[in-house]
């Protein structure tokens, strides 16, 4: 009889595993110099990020932040022209000092992919111990550094995935606080979810999250009732560290600290429209009972529009989901017969406090946002809570069903031994991570525009001073390389999803008409050729109706930039208005 010995063989391959990965997770600054290189060669493999927010607002506000056009121009970068400008003031930097070595400024972009690499690898290091630690760490991050939206996002200028760091870095604090009471942990850890807070408010339903999660472990916490005050108060601080100064200015000059959001509220007679809390791509939500319960399964479907405006798809949320059920079955389960899950070596209290972030999250996403990029933290550590999941699972059906460490299989010449904790668990999660992984990478979803020999590069046009120039939606980036002299107004248009109402208010029209009339030499108006074509009629309504102009397209002149190719037409035009 042949006698493979499969769990001889495991063991030393486990063992030779171990001790290659030893080396590379016993110092953390070994990690750290990998996960830099990985995010600033996946940034430069992406190319530049020329999406329709760059060219809106993203060059646009650190610009007017740093020369104080908040009272001189009047939202050239749509609605976006209010949002805090902290988060894009290092790239406008970068554009300035940096311009002529785009590769390193794409580089320098990939490091927050570098740290959403490493800080998932610190927690999945917290949670995972025994003998298979350092496969389920590594299996870890390669589930939670994939997500179809976040290697969409590498380099970009959305920030979703220095928001997801920033978060990531507080629940791995809270989750050390939970283990080892500490206040410094805890003023820190909400200082930092305070602070992402402020620079952007969709990071809100992670601030929600949390601290709707931390009374649910009051019982793990030392001094809970202080711990939980510390954490609120930190989280109030580093808001108002982030956001103070600026919602005092959007205060100061619109009424309203959120503006141009929550305006129901506080009423500014700037603007038109009420909270503007949705977006204007209506597909991206559920759009009844049964997709705001199953959600998470539709983005592995393909769907157009479903949480993201391209197509796309990732298992992750679905297998949060499925996990969620999971442990739910088997609490039930435990009530009845006691299960021990010693053995696994894996901090489940830590599994619980994730699983209820994920959970109170969702509830604030589904509801206001339902951008799936703005999940970005819940798909980083969907590795850890599927491997920690599954690996539970594993261990209640071998309790259940009284199964032995070692599972023999005789079949006449052969004999098999298969052991349960390192060959049939560690395959079982290797064949799932695998699987989460290859079906969510699609080169196409990848390709953005190459890297030219510059930065950015915006022709200068020959605008007057004094001048009055009307600035389309998606035309924002032109702005900062203009005559600086010259006063740059949005060219009203209704929201999208809905079209009688027009973001500035009457009162502001009457002024701009105003000032149109008395500058009819010097009245000027730049958009995206592209854009201005398609929704021609649209804008010449938008004309008529507010400002009675006739804009013809034979006094325009192309303004060079160098952010064409082939799949991102844009062709920004300078035309000079002929008013009757």
């Amino acid at each position: 009889m042949r006698d493979l010995q499969f769990n001889d063989f495991m063991e030393t391959y486990m063992r030779k595993f171990g001790l290659l990965f030893e080396k590379l997770f016993k110092h953390d600054y070994i990690m750290l110099c990998l996960a830099i290189l990985i995010g600033g060669i996946c940034s430069i493999l992406h190319g530049v990020d020329r999406s329709f927010d760059v060219r809106n607002y993203h060059i646009y506000n650190p610009y007017a932040f740093l020369n104080n056009r908040m009272t001189t121009d009047i939202m050239p970068a749509d609605i976006q022209s209010y949002f805090n400008p902290l988060l894009d003031v290092p790239y406008y930097l970068m554009i300035k000092h940096l311009n002529n070595f785009p590769y390193l400024v794409a580089f320098i972009q990939g490091f927050s992919y570098a740290l959403l690499i490493f800080i998932t690898y610190k927690i999945a290091k917290f949670i995972f111990e025994g003998s298979n630690k350092n496969l389920y760490i590594l299996l870890s991050v390669i589930i939670g550094s994939t997500g179809a939206l976040t290697l969409y996002n590498i380099g970009t200028l959305t920030h979703d995935i220095f928001v997801g760091d920033i978060v990531l870095i507080s629940i791995y604090l809270i989750l050390k606080v939970i283990k080892k009471h500490s206040y410094i942990n805890t003023l820190l850890s909400g200082i930092l979810l305070g602070s992402i807070c402020g620079l952007k408010l969709t990071a809100g339903i992670f601030g929600f999250a949390i601290i709707c999660s931390l009374p649910f472990f009051y019982k793990e916490v030392n001094k809970p009732i202080k711990t939980i005050c510390l954490f609120v108060t930190s989280v109030f601080i580093g808001f108002l560290i982030t956001n103070g100064f600026w919602m005092w200015k959007l205060y100061s000059i619109f009424h309203n600290p959120f503006f141009p959001y929550f305006n129901s509220i506080f009423k500014s007679d700037f603007t038109n429209c009420a909270d503007m809390l949705k977006t204007d791509f209506q597909g991206l939500y559920p759009e009844n009972i049964w997709q705001y319960l199953f959600f998470p399964f539709y983005f592995y479907q393909h769907l157009p529009t479903k949480g993201f405006e391209i197509n796309y798809q990732d298992f992750r949320f679905a297998a949060i989901y499925v996990c969620l059920i999971i442990n739910i079955f088997i609490y039930i389960a435990n009530k009845f017969s006691k299960f021990s899950f010693e053995n696994t070596s894996i901090n489940f209290k830590a599994i619980n406090f994730m699983f209820l972030i994920s959970i109170f999250t969702y509830l604030v996403w589904i509801n206001t946002f339902a951008t799936i990029r703005y999940l970005t933290p819940i798909s980083a550590i969907s590795g850890i809570v599927v491997i920690a999941t599954l690996t539970k699972l594993l261990y209640f059906i071998k309790q259940y069903f009284s199964l032995n460490d070692i599972i023999k299989f005789n079949h006449k010449d052969y004999h098999l031994e298969l052991n349960y904790k390192n060959f049939i668990i560690p395959s079982l999660i290797v064949c799932i991570a695998f699987y989460l992984v290859l079906k969510t990478i699609e080169p196409d979803m990848l390709k953005r525009v190459p890297i030219h020999d510059k930065v950015l590069e915006v022709q200068t046009m020959n605008i007057p001073d004094n001048a009055i120039v009307l600035v389309a939606s998606g035309s924002g980036m032109i702005v900062p390389f203009q005559n600086p002299n010259a006063k740059y107004i949005y060219l009203n248009a209704p929201r999208f999803t809905e079209e009688n109402i027009y973001i500035l208010s009457d009162k502001n029209l009457t002024e701009i008409k105003n000032q149109i009339y008395k500058n009819k030499d010097k009245t000027y108006f730049i958009m995206d050729l592209a854009i201005y074509q398609k929704t021609f009629n649209l804008t010449q309504k938008t004309l008529n109706k507010y400002a009675e102009l006739d804009i013809y397209k034979s006094n325009c002149k192309f303004i060079y930039t160098n952010i064409y190719n082939k799949k991102n037409r844009s062709f920004y035009i300078l035309c000079k208005a002929d008013i009757k």
